[in-house]
């Protein structure tokens, strides 16, 4: 009986196969295998970027995540590291520690990339002091308003989408106007 790739329906050999079922439980070819192991890199990188976390990102992470966003923990954002990224609201979340407050070179380091981010990138960066995240209570009032911030917004996001599509819409329109104008403007003289 041939023996096939889960992937991409490859034939395989009984070694390939073999080798595949005991490193990655599936049965794959090498390309596929290949692939794998990229992803099983992604996927120890994301097991280190827990490792590296805040207890209090965590805690967020799982509140926001209990409320039904895509939270993205230790994301790379061009330039650096975020502690929480939610893509769909445009909204990254920094939880700072003591030294962004006592350190002053570090302040001016956190408002310079908040409005870069902001003016090239039109994303918000929130930055909550992990000293306030230290009950339960505290951090699901933090988990409701940010709940609340990033509804409104998505909200905001797709009207000015919607804003955008309807802008454009009208510059068609106001382009085929001309251009029917300029038709029968073109007819009146005879040229056409």
């Amino acid at each position: 009986m041939p023996l096939f790739c889960s992937a991409c329906r490859k034939t395989i050999t009984k070694g390939i196969y073999d080798f595949s079922m005991d490193n990655y439980a599936m049965p794959l070819c090498m390309t596929c295998q290949n692939g794998k192991e990229k992803k099983t890199e992604t996927r120890d990188q994301n097991i280190s970027a827990l490792l590296r976390a805040t207890p209090e990102a965590l805690r967020l992470k799982t509140g926001l995540t209990d409320k039904g966003w895509k939270v993205i923990h230790e994301d790379k954002d061009r330039h650096k590291h975020v502690d929480l990224a939610i893509h769909e609201a445009k909204i990254v979340i920094e939880v700072d520690g003591s030294h962004h407050n006592s350190n002053s070179k570090q302040g001016i380091s956190d408002i310079k990339r908040t409005f870069h981010d902001f003016v090239n990138r039109d994303i918000i960066t929130l930055r909550i002091p992990n000293s306030v995240m230290n009950d339960n209570e505290t951090i699901e009032e933090v988990v409701i308003v940010l709940d609340n911030l990033l509804k409104e917004r998505v909200k905001k996001l797709a009207e000015e989408e919607t804003l955008k599509k309807q802008a454009k819409l009208g510059r068609l329109f106001y382009i085929i106007l001309i251009l029917v104008l300029l038709y029968f403007s073109i007819k009146n003289l005879g040229l056409i």
